[in-house]
This record gives structure tokens, C-alpha cells and sequence, in this order.
């Protein structure tokens, strides 16, 4: 806390501008807020059944200080989805209904949204514009704060102001971030908080007086359990980062208090997230992570119908693999699919090969071993996280730009092409990655368009840059917009 004080203590002799460490936040800014999806195509039939039923449990939060959304205004929409057959990602429970989305980030945009209905804005008078400024506090302002972290991180590889700037720039337009800013979705504050944690604890790394740099791990810790309450995928790296706290070049009380305190800032997030979804679940999961509330679970896309009547063939023929056989073969690919596959991570963003090149960097060099143990959790727990995603979503398809299920840790992984940057390479090499680079802010921007499509499907960046030419991006319900009359 003391450090906090000497930080606001000092700030009047410090420089109040900073033109490279506001160069890409304000770059974000600039980009996204034309493109939000509530300015262009303002209407509920141009909302996914993500946003609306998200949306639905904040207005129900803020209005009835339930988490019911029988009686909001986005309640009707969802329900004709249900006849038109498409997932509306709600939950029915006890003749109620309930959205399936963790409830923390909705508690927080519906305190957003009663500071605007104390200002006389609501969704019966301004739906459009309520909506607009909700999209910003979620999604635009945590993206534009990640790239002002990164610009600071990229201390960490002695990069001079414009390269960091670049750095900054990089990770949020070539990860896949920028995408996610113009719609409310979990998955950009979660991989914003996460790099907030990182951050912290970057910090905390450099601090001369360990004693002093308690408020910082309470900090991290609090970012961290905040994303994983926001986004599961996030959990993995809310336990992971404890390595990094065990890392410190402290002395072994110091090291435990470090974690003690870690965990401390973390206990707040999590008991907001018990208190909200124990009621609804019976335990700690949210309700996308219960199979046996969802209405659609029987209802599988092509694919999935012929996977399952290919696996039942298989089970009726003596000939066959084994049942593991198979399951790894099937584990195996969809693991490749989530790296090179139509939704893959590096077929979509290729730049992210120069943050492993970054990671393979410090982890076999002199570097601090902080610094290589925050870059082995970086690539670990990425790794834990495309092996575990099967498990937790039953596939890797549906009506979302690019690999969105790893969105959270990707710009923490691009992050590391910072120690890649440092060194001098030759010059084709340096073309190649500029070619990656320019390929992943295109298919990035191209996200924007229309992170998430209303009706269901398989989405690339193909079919995005194809409807994109035909300025038909989110194909809007007839009944939905029947509904909104």
C-alpha cells in the first residue's frame, strides 16, 4: 500500500504525457468505437444469442435485482430463437429462465448500467445507445488498457519506446483482441485481466523492496481470479501463476507470504461468483459447464451427427480400434484442429509463431528465472488450456469468428515476441514476419465485422471476408425482428 501512495505521492514530478505509452490505446479507441456492433446494426435482431443473453441478466440484475430474465426486454427474442431451432444459450430451471454465461461480468455491466438509468438512460427509452456504452465498458476500455500494459511490460526486454509501442500494437491487433472490442463478450476482459495479473506481477519481479510490493500480488491476484469467474479458461492461469510468486529471488517467508497474499486478493472474486451461481447450479460451475440444463444438447450440428453415428458403427464392429484408440485419435485431432484447422490459432493469427520463437528465447537463455517461469506458465498453461477445451466445450465449431475459446491467453503468448524483437535477424526473416503480422491484423479487422453471427454456423475468416464483400454480416432473424414489434 505504501508503494501505491509513493506512486500518486510522486506523481506530479513525473511526466503526465506520454505520447508512445498512448499511442495504441488510443489507436484501439479510435478503431473500435466507429465499428461497435450496437452503432452499426443497433436493432435486437442483429444481437447473437451471446449478447442477448447476456444482456437479458444484466438488465434483469440492475431492474428486478434478480438473475431471472423471464421479464426483460431481450426475453422474447431468445425465446423465438427457440422456436427458429437456434441455441438461445439460456438455461430453464424450475419454470425460470436464466442465461448460461458466468453471472460476474453481467453484475458489474449492470452497476455500469444503473449509473446510466440514475443519469435517466435505460433500455425502455434508449435500448441503442445503452447497449453502445455497455459495449465500451466491457470490451473496449479493457482492450485499449491492454495495450497500455503491454507497452509497460516490454520494459522487461529493454525495448526502446517506439519498439514497445510497436509491441503494444502488435499484440492487440495481431491476437485476435481487437475482434472481440466492438461486441460484449467474456473472453476480451478476461484476457485483459489476465494480462493485468501478469503485469502485477512483472512489478513486482523488478521491485527493490520485496516488503513493499504486497499490494501488487493482492492485485494480481484479484485480475486473475476475475478473469477465471469471467472466463473459465481462465482458471488455468489463476492457478498457474502461483509459480511465478514461488519463483522470486525471496527468502522463503517472504515467498509464502507472497502467495498468502496472492490468494487473498483472490478470495473476493470468487466468493462474488459462489454467491451468485451456487443459488442456480448447485455448485461452483456456471451453467454453460452443465451439460444437463441446456435444452440443445441433443441437437448436434452435421458433423457431430456423423461423428456420433461413425462412433456407434465403430462400437458395433468387432473389427474396429479400441474405444482409447479412438478417443486419441480424436483428441489428436481436434487438437490440430485448434492450432492449424479452419478456426485455428495460427492459421488465423501466424504472428503468434514469433511469440513461441519469443518464449523458446528466454527459456533457454540468461534471463531471470521470474521471467522464464512467467513464460513457461505462458506456454503451459496455453497448452492446458487447447487440451482441456474439448472437455469443457463439446466443439471448437459455432457461430464465432476465429478461435475465441483461447482468446485469453493469446495476447499474453504474442506478448513474448518481445524478446524476439530484441535480437537482429536477417532480413528475410524480418519480411516473413511482417508478412505474418500483416496477414493477422487483416483476418483481426476482419473479425470486427461481425465477431459473433446471429445465425448458427460454421464461421472462418473466409466466410467473414465473403460477407464482408457482400455487406450482409449478421444475417438478422425475420421472427426475431417480428418479436421486437
Amino acid at each position: 500500500m505504501e508503494t501505491i501512495l509513493k506512486y500518486f505521492r510522486t506523481l506530479p514530478q513525473r511526466q503526465m504525457v506520454r505520447p508512445w505509452a498512448l499511442a495504441t490505446p488510443i489507436l484501439v479507441l479510435l478503431v473500435a468505437l466507429p465499428l461497435l456492433r450496437p452503432l452499426r446494426n443497433p436493432e435486437i435482431s442483429a444481437m447473437s444469442s451471446n449478447e442477448l443473453s447476456r444482456l437479458a441478466t444484466v438488465q434483469a440484475l440492475a431492474e428486478h435485482h434478480t438473475q431471472e430474465i423471464d421479464q426483460t426486454s431481450f426475453y422474447r427474442a431468445l425465446r423465438w430463437r427457440d422456436l427458429d431451432n437456434t441455441p438461445s444459450e439460456t438455461v430453464e430451471l424450475n419454470n425460470r429462465h436464466y442465461s448460461d454465461k458466468a453471472p460476474v461480468l453481467s453484475l458489474i455491466l449492470a452497476g455500469a448500467y444503473d449509473v446510466m438509468r440514475w443519469f435517466g438512460l435505460s433500455m425502455h427509452n434508449n435500448q441503442a445507445l445503452v447497449v453502445y456504452l455497455l459495449t465500451i465498458v466491457c470490451s473496449v476500455i479493457p482492450v485499449a488498457s491492454c495495450a497500455g500494459m503491454v507497452y509497460r511490460m516490454g520494459r522487461l526486454f529493454e525495448l526502446k519506446r517506439p519498439w514497445r509501442t510497436l509491441l503494444a500494437a502488435t499484440v492487440t491487433f495481431g491476437s485476435g483482441l481487437l475482434s472481440y472490442a466492438v461486441v460484449i463478450n467474456a473472453h476480451a476482459p478476461a484476457a485483459a485481466l489476465i494480462m493485468g495479473a501478469c503485469a502485477c506481477l512483472v512489478h513486482t519481479t523488478v521491485a527493490k523492496e520485496p516488503t513493499r510490493t504486497g499490494a501488487w500480488l493482492m492485485i494480481s491476484g484479484f485480475c486473475a481470479a476475475l478473469a477465471a469467474t469471467i472466463d473459465p479458461a481462465a482458471g488455468i492461469f489463476l492457478v498457474a501463476l502461483v509459480m511465478v510468486i514461488v519463483a522470486l529471488r525471496w527468502r522463503k517467508h517472504l515467498r509464502l507470504g507472497g502467495v498468502l497474499l496472492y490468494i487473498i486478493g483472490a478470495v473476493p472474486p470468487i466468493i462474488l461468483h459462489a454467491v451468485l451461481t451456487v443459488p442456480i447450479t448447485g455448485d461452483l460451475l456456471p451453467p454453460t459447464l452443465h451439460p444437463e440444463f441446456h435444452r440443445y444438447d441433443s441437437r448436434l450440428s452435421l458433423a457431430d451427427g456423423v461423428q456420433s453415428m461413425d462412433v456407434a458403427a465403430a462400437d458395433d464392429d468387432p473389427t474396429a480400434p479400441p474405444g482409447w484408440a479412438r478417443s486419441s485419435f480424436n483428441a489428436c485431432e481436434r487438437v490440430i484442429a485448434a492450432l492449424i484447422g479452419s478456426r485455428g490459432i495460427f492459421s488465423h493469427f501466424p504472428v503468434l509463431i514469433f511469440g513461441l520463437l519469443g518464449i523458446g528465447a528466454v527459456l533457454r537463455r540468461h534471463w531471470p528465472t521470474t521471467t522464464k517461469m512467467l513464460a513457461a506458465v505462458t506456454l503451459l498453461g496455453g497448452c492446458a488450456a487447447i487440451l482441456a477445451q474439448p472437455i469443457i466445450q463439446r466443439s471448437l465449431s459455432g457461430a464465432a469468428f476465429g478461435p475465441r475459446w483461447f482468446l485469453v491467453f493469446l495476447p499474453l503468448l504474442l506478448f513474448w515476441s518481445g524478446a524476439w524483437l530484441r535480437k537482429s535477424h536477417h532480413p528475410i526473416t524480418w519480411s516473413l514476419a511482417a508478412i505474418a503480422l500483416i496477414f493477422s491484423v487483416t483476418v483481426s479487422l476482419l473479425g470486427m465485422t461481425s465477431p459473433f453471427m446471429v445465425s448458427p454456423g460454421e464461421y472462418t475468416a473466409g466466410v467473414a471476408l465473403r460477407q464482408f464483400l457482400h455487406s450482409n454480416a449478421y444475417q438478422p432473424m425475420e421472427r426475431a425482428t417480428v418479436a421486437t414489434n
